[in-house]
């Protein structure tokens, strides 16, 4: 499993002179439509996720991809997972653990962390893939920083906070 960043798309400088690049990109830019589409993708292989509407994606997609709050999976090339989190005010962290979906403006709203969304169509018992996700997202994106998600339990629906502690420098 590789791990695939938010990358910066900004256009190679010009050489003095206006003169072109000296080298150019090793590989095409990731831009925010790229990553958008890959994340809809990895919705639509979601069982979970299908039933969004066009909608939701205001919403559950955009706030994180451009506060680059996301991480996605890859083998190979292929997308397997994607992850978002925002740091939500106490008032947004209430009415997300209410069963209220974050509102745009609370991705940014304060110091708590939490895991939004966790999309790994492909996890199984076997390959973990959704634990390897939180795993390296501890030891990466959010090393230092405790953070909570929501687990839903597939028989009931019943949901339950889950919370991770920060993982040190040591660890």
């Amino acid at each position: 499993m590789d791990v695939m960043m938010p990358t910066d798309t900004a256009a190679p400088e010009a050489a003095p002179g206006g003169a072109a690049p000296a080298a150019p990109p090793a590989a095409p830019p990731h831009t925010v439509s790229h990553m958008f589409g890959e994340i809809v993708w990895l919705l639509t292989q979601s069982p979970i996720h299908r039933h969004l509407k066009l909608a939701d994606l205001e919403w559950l997609v955009m706030p994180p991809l451009l506060a680059e709050q996301y991480r996605i999976y890859r083998d190979g090339t292929k997308p397997v997972g994607v992850v978002t989190w925002g740091y939500l005010s106490e008032e947004a962290e209430a009415r997300l653990t209410a069963g209220e979906r974050p509102q745009v403006g609370d991705w940014k709203s304060g110091d708590r962390c939490w895991i939004i969304d966790l999309v790994a169509p492909t996890t199984t018992a076997e390959n973990l893939l959704a634990a390897r996700m939180l795993d390296d997202l501890r030891q990466t994106a959010l090393k230092g920083k405790a953070f909570k998600l929501q687990q839903t339990d597939p028989k009931t629906g019943e949901r339950k906070v889950v919370e991770v502690g920060a993982l040190q420098d040591s660890e």
